[in-house]
């Protein structure tokens, strides 16, 4: 019995390839209050100026992002629906190398950073907007299951980034973690069954609701 237990509470807690892409994702995307992106570029970049014109580029596109897509779902259903990573991928890892381009080129240091923002703003939409179609494409438990997990996992491997020296972990999010999480979603986009109703619903037929 007890055996039976502990293996129980082993698969519960188990991450599979759902749970850790969104978790790294997480990680690395990071919540605002955490200080975003920052913790991981030097400290002499994080000036107030650099840090003004990043969120306010970055909050400004992302919120732009919601609603174009909400938008395009309502005018342009068919296309909205495909798992298009890549849309979201480009932005992501141009827009970590235009701040990685402005630790170094101090001269254009600001146009940088607001294309950086900008950029990361669209690529976190996309991949947010990926994740929680791939969540809610599974069953309720499966997907509850999966977000879960990939939070709690993803705290951890937020403070596990912290033992990576900075100057490394700058060039190994757009390198290597980013994808990891985008194919983690291409591989999990391709067990989708798009029969369901959520995929078939067409807004504009009732837009009451």
């Amino acid at each position: 019995m007890t055996r039976t237990r502990i293996s129980n509470i082993a698969r519960t807690f188990k991450p599979n390839t759902a749970s850790l892409g969104y978790a790294l994702f997480l990680a690395i995307n990071a919540a605002g209050v955490w200080g975003g992106v920052f913790p991981f570029l030097p400290m002499n970049f994080q000036t107030p100026e650099v840090m003004f014109w990043f969120f306010l580029t970055q909050s400004l596109v992302f919120s732009l992002c919601y609603l174009a897509s909400a938008i395009g779902v309502y005018y342009f259903p068919g296309p909205t629906r495909r798992f298009m990573v890549m849309l979201a991928s480009a932005p992501y890892l141009l827009g970590w190398c235009c701040l990685i381009g402005a630790i170094y080129l101090h001269g254009v240091a600001q146009a940088l950073v607001i294309a950086g923002g900008s950029l990361l703003g669209l690529g976190s939409a996309g991949f947010y907007m990926l994740w929680q179609r791939l969540f809610a494409s599974f069953d309720a438990d499966h997907g509850n299951h999966d977000l879960i997990l990939g939070t709690a996992y993803g705290a951890l491997l937020y403070f596990a980034l912290y033992a990576i020296p900075q100057a490394v972990t700058a060039f190994l999010i757009p390198l290597v973690f980013m994808p990891l999480f985008a194919l983690a979603i291409v591989l999990k986009s391709r067990q989708i069954d798009l029969r369901q109703p959520m995929f078939e619903d067409v807004p504009r037929e009732h837009p009451q609701v």
